[in-house]
């Protein structure tokens, strides 16, 4: 953020990128655009920028923090299960096909009824806000049908009949941590910083060059690899590793599906696109840090 920025002028940013899904469903929810997220900071008696503390903000600045998908409820229609016609149980929402009110906790904030904090939380890169990742082979549903033309079902072999996969990377809420820098991210120098967003580009260039192969096995052995430059900065990573070669791996049980390969590479260009949303949410805080602290190493002489 600019020196001398206003406190209004930043809220307002923030939510100025907000995009809402373009998904025609009853769980549509609002996606916030990285690159356009600010966070409030102010200008102490030193000239030296400073986070504002979001607790401090009157009522009216509080609401343009206010969640634009579940205007504050935390609440939202689910956007995993309103188009499975045989599901039992929603893996996300928890309800079934005959309820007709199926509420979740809302994606874009978390249930917390406002947009998150940039230096306190970042949308999961493992479920993207959901808690749970879908099976590709059933399509969430859990079964499948077991003969052609014919109305019985069997249970899917990869996800074992649930569906999808918990989210073992928030362990279901939805947020994780920020970068793990010292002494904070909120202090941290100018190039702590810098190399942070180094590594944060490393596992950007590798993940863009990323292509599935369409085999679950081999598509497995491909996450660790890139994602190793930014463990150091991003302990989150090693989870998210984890949790990505499990489920690929788990894709190798629906061999005998007809359209294997393409149910590996949706899955693939799904936990990719996941991650890709969460390294740009993570280089736009790193990107404000960066400014503050070179606004106040200049503002000191570089001390």
């Amino acid at each position: 953020m600019r020196p001398g920025s206003s406190l209004l002028i930043c809220l307002l940013a923030l939510f100025g990128g907000i995009a809402t899904a373009q998904q025609k469903n009853p769980g549509q929810y609002s996606i916030p655009i990285p690159e356009r997220m600010e966070r409030p900071t102010v200008e102490d008696e030193h000239g030296l920028l400073q986070w504002v503390d979001l607790s401090t903000l009157s009522q009216k600045e509080r609401l343009q923090f206010r969640c634009p998908t579940c205007e504050g409820t935390g609440k939202q229609e689910c956007p995993f299960c309103w188009r499975m016609e045989h599901f039992e149980k929603c893996p996300e929402c928890g309800h079934g096909p005959d309820e007709k009110k199926r509420e979740t906790v809302c994606r874009t904030c978390a249930g917390t009824g406002t947009t998150p904090d940039l230096l306190e939380h970042a949308p999961c890169p493992g479920c993207s806000g959901a808690g749970v990742l879908r099976c590709h082979c059933c399509g969430g549903e859990g079964t499948y049908p077991a003969e052609k033309d014919s109305d019985r079902r069997a249970k899917c072999p990869v996800c074992r009949g649930d569906g999808g996969y918990a989210c073992a990377v928030c362990d279901g809420h939805r947020l994780v941590d920020p970068p793990k820098l010292k002494p904070s991210i909120r202090d941290a120098g100018l190039e702590e910083l810098k190399k942070a967003q180094e590594a944060l580009g490393e596992v950007a260039a590798a993940l863009a060059a990323l292509e599935t192969s369409g085999d679950g096995r081999k598509d497995a052995k491909l996450w660790g690899p890139a994602l190793k430059p930014g463990l150091r900065y991003f302990p989150v990573l090693k989870d998210v590793q984890k949790l990505f070669e499990t489920i690929t791996k788990d894709m190798s049980k629906g061999t005998m599906f007809v359209a294997y390969a393409e149910m590996v590479g949706n899955s693939f260009g799904e936990k990719k696109q996941s991650l890709e949303y969460w390294i740009k949410h993570q280089q736009r805080l790193l990107q404000l840090c960066i400014e503050r602290a070179e606004h106040n190493a200049k503002a000191t002489g570089g001390k």
